[in-house]
């Protein structure tokens, strides 16, 4: 992982908590959060704010029962990094959010 990942997933995490990390536990949310894992620790203002970002995105509101909503509020909330990018999707997906 390169400093300015590193930096990022430090990003994700104070983005999401509204602090720093400083137990044990958080830096173990940071490597989830690095290796795309669920955090295990949630904020409720924080996946708030995801849904009205994915209702924004989709243009209809999160069923958080579809597993594929639910996985998407979660990657909004946190962050969430893929440690096997594939860049073809990515280039797609700035397609699409250019056009919303």
């Amino acid at each position: 992982m390169k400093d300015r990942e590193r930096k990022g997933v430090v990003g994700s995490f104070k983005s999401a908590f509204g602090r720093t990390p400083n137990t044990e536990k958080d830096w173990e949310v940071i490597l989830k959060i690095a290796n795309g894992r669920w955090p295990g620790q949630r904020d409720q203002n924080t996946e708030k704010n995801a849904q009205a970002s994915f209702r924004k995105i989709y243009r209809r509101s999160p069923d958080m029962t579809n597993v594929r909503d639910n996985a998407a509020v979660t990657i909004i909330s946190y962050g969430l990094r893929s440690i096997e990018r594939n860049l073809e999707s990515e280039r797609k997906a700035i397609i699409y959010f250019k056009i919303i």
